[in-house]
């Protein structure tokens, strides 16, 4: 697999998984103990998500990556959404 190919996969995963983990946030929002924080934290997680979207569009359109960025931004949303997960149970 090319350098190209793999910070795509990796910037389209890393917004999925950050996608899910702000989706998982939210709806823990609906229990009352932390509403405003679960929201601000959800916001949070949604910007992170527009900034991979903003990378992978560069990266599609002019062909621009940073790969060791994307491997880094994949693993972190990835290890935030099993950490936001197991808060969850």
């Amino acid at each position: 697999m090319s350098p190209y190919l793999v910070a795509v996969l990796s910037l389209a995963l890393a917004l999925g998984a950050q996608c899910i983990a702000a989706g998982i946030v939210t709806l823990s929002a609906l229990r009352p103990p932390y509403r405003g924080a679960a929201m601000v934290l959800a916001s949070g997680l949604l910007l992170l998500a527009l900034r991979h979207a903003y990378d992978l569009e560069l990266a599609l359109h002019t062909g621009i990556f940073d790969l060791r960025q994307a491997l880094l931004a994949a693993a972190v949303s990835v290890l935030l959404l099993f950490g936001l997960n197991g808060f969850r149970r």
